[in-house]
């Protein structure tokens, strides 16, 4: 029976060595699980900060974004209005030959000697307003229409039964638009 005692020892011998070693492990494991806790924590950090950091520089490049596009409407809106000072200039030197040209078509219109005159004035009128027009300038429309102060400019009011009050009944000086800017305000005679 001593024999089979010698067995045994050497089994219980490798059982606690085979126990010591799932000893080292679990405790290697354990600390390998504190170690990776402690990395897993470190890298939840560093993620957290990342996605902060990321949304900051979201919110910049949103910023720097609206701000050059503010930029790009200020910069076009403020070249559509060197171009409206731009052509008002131009064309309020226009307008007074504009005017007598008018005038002498008035006059000449009376004239049947004239008429080959007459024509000749038209003729140039014609051009100069469709040079206008071709760059966006337009007379205004006024007679037989409601008084507007901010595109009308009243010289007079006249009594008259058959409009309504408010009504421009004559334009003495005509008006001119750039697009939708008055250029010069079209003097007219309003009904009382």
């Amino acid at each position: 029976m001593a024999k089979k005692k010698d067995t045994q020892e050497p089994v219980n011998k490798e059982e606690e060595i085979i126990k010591e070693k799932a000893a080292d492990s679990e405790k290697k494991t354990a600390k390998k699980e504190k170690k990776d806790d402690k990395e897993l924590l470190k890298l939840k950090d560093e993620n957290e900060k990342l996605k902060n950091e990321a949304g900051k520089l979201k919110e910049t490049a949103q910023r720097i974004q609206a701000e050059f596009d503010n930029y790009r409407r200020r910069s076009l809106s403020d070249g559509e209005q060197q171009k409206a000072k731009a052509a008002s200039s131009v064309v309020n030197a226009i307008l007074p030959a504009l005017d007598s040209m008018d005038e002498a078509i008035k006059v000449y219109s009376e004239d049947e000697e004239k008429k080959e005159l007459l024509e000749g004035f038209e003729k140039i009128q014609k051009q100069l307003l469709d040079s206008l027009a071709s760059i966006g300038v337009s007379a205004m429309d006024c007679e037989g229409k409601e008084f507007d102060p901010n595109l009308h400019e009243a010289v007079m009011m006249q009594e008259c039964n058959d409009k309504d009050s408010g009504i421009i009944i004559t334009v003495f000086r005509k008006g001119y638009m750039y697009k939708e800017s008055v250029v010069r305000h079209a003097q007219v005679i309003v009904s009382k």
